[in-house]
């Protein structure tokens, strides 16, 4: 999949261990277990946006591959 989204032009297909996590974290608060406390994932979240991270600064919907939603940014 991850050759197939970058043949079509997706510049989301690089992630870092940070991005990873921030996701991964997105995912499990919305699943109601979160894996990171709030300060920490307001920490993660921030520390993203200061690094020009898409993730973190996107206002767009997420959707999640496998997953049968979407949903916006965790406030």
């Amino acid at each position: 999949m991850k050759e197939d989204l970058a043949w079509n032009g997706s510049t989301m297909v690089n992630m870092n261990r940070q991005e990873t996590k921030y996701l991964a974290a997105m995912e499990a608060y919305s699943k109601g277990k979160p894996m990171l406390s709030d300060e920490e994932f307001d920490t993660l979240k921030k520390e993203l946006k200061e690094e020009g991270s898409p993730f973190a600064s996107s206002k767009e919907p997420k959707c999640y591959i496998g997953e049968l939603w979407c949903s916006h940014s965790r406030v």
